[in-house]
């Protein structure tokens, strides 16, 4: 992975984590893009990705705001080819 790339993709998982709602809610529109665009994940970068997404449902602390979320995040699947979906389900899946 080239310097540029990581930094950004560094930064996208850290904003994940981030302590404001309004934060986290635009990085979960970026990563949606990112992933949506990169087409060579890694499983140890959806791993990394889904270690932010663990920490952005923890910190959302009210039950609506949690099933908003768990929409959004479902919803990643939905724009990847197979091979890259089958890898998010399994890194999901490690994840939890």
């Amino acid at each position: 992975m080239d310097k540029p790339r990581r930094d950004a993709f560094s930064n996208l998982a850290r904003m994940l984590a981030h302590n404001s709602k309004k934060a986290r809610d635009q990085t979960v529109k970026k990563l949606r893009r990112w992933i949506t665009k990169r087409e060579n994940v890694t499983e140890l970068e959806l791993l990394k990705l889904w270690k932010g997404l663990f920490y952005c449902y923890w910190m959302s602390d009210k039950r609506p705001v949690q099933a908003d979320l768990a929409k959004k995040i479902a919803k990643l699947i939905q724009p990847l080819a197979p091979g890259r979906a089958y890898l998010l389900v399994r890194a999901t899946l490690t994840t939890l």
